[in-house]
């Protein structure tokens, strides 16, 4: 990466000669400063050789994963006339910028399904990254990926499937987790309706029968007239 910056000195009204001394940056990463423009060895006004603006690319190398930042420094060199006296001053000034070096691709791991078999339709989907994330979605059964926010429920059919889930870091590194493989059997469920049913028949035959036994009963009662 070549992060690029522009020096400029100030300006000011009592000084009568002002020019740039020294540019040099810092970084977290290194020890050691690195100065790019240096010309501190000049102390006398009038350097014809003197510049008030600098421009420089800095070639990063070797940066290594995760957060820094780099810091520029510039100091500038005046000199202002007092009668026969000469006064001489400097001025340092800064800037800094953060930044962040991704390249690993996050890790995902599914907790939840596991290789087994649910009895149950609603199944969960629960998972763990390594990092934080952008944006993450899922596919079941090899169809398109649907995207998701968090951990969530598969509403599933009867029989074999599969789920695999996808993460993207906020610096655009995929991952994906290893593809599940489960199975769902939800038993079917039984009604007793047709049971009680056939109870309330047999209950309305039996008071047939019984009225039918007490007439004929009655009737044989009766003494037939000579």
């Amino acid at each position: 990466m070549s992060p690029s910056f522009n020096v400029h000195i100030g300006e000011s009204k009592n000084a009568s000669y002002m020019r740039l001394m020294q540019v040099y940056y810092k970084t977290d990463w290194k020890q050691n400063e690195t100065y790019v423009y240096n010309n501190e060895g000049i102390n006398i006004p009038y350097d014809p050789n003197a510049i008030t603006e600098f421009s420089y690319n800095i070639n990063l190398t070797g940066v290594p994963e995760g957060k820094h930042y780099v810091t520029v420094y510039a100091v500038e060199w005046g000199a202002y006339i007092d009668g026969f006296f000469v006064h001489m001053f400097s001025i340092n000034g800064s800037s800094s910028v953060n930044f962040a070096i991704n390249v690993v691709s996050p890790s995902v791991s599914v907790l939840s399904p596991v290789n087994e078999t649910y009895d149950v339709s609603d199944v969960p989907l629960n998972f763990t990254v390594s990092e934080p994330i952008s944006e993450v979605t899922y596919s079941l059964d090899r169809q398109e990926n649907v995207t998701i926010t968090g951990n969530t429920t598969l509403t599933l059919s009867n029989g074999v499937h599969n789920v695999t889930v996808y993460v993207w870091d906020v610096a655009g590194n995929a991952g994906a987790s290893e593809t599940i493989h489960f199975n769902v059997e939800v038993p079917e469920s039984f009604s007793p309706a047709p049971v009680a049913a056939g109870v309330t028949s047999v209950a309305v035959v039996g008071i047939g029968v019984l009225i039918y036994f007490k007439k004929r009963k009655h009737e044989t009662a009766i003494p037939h007239p000579t």
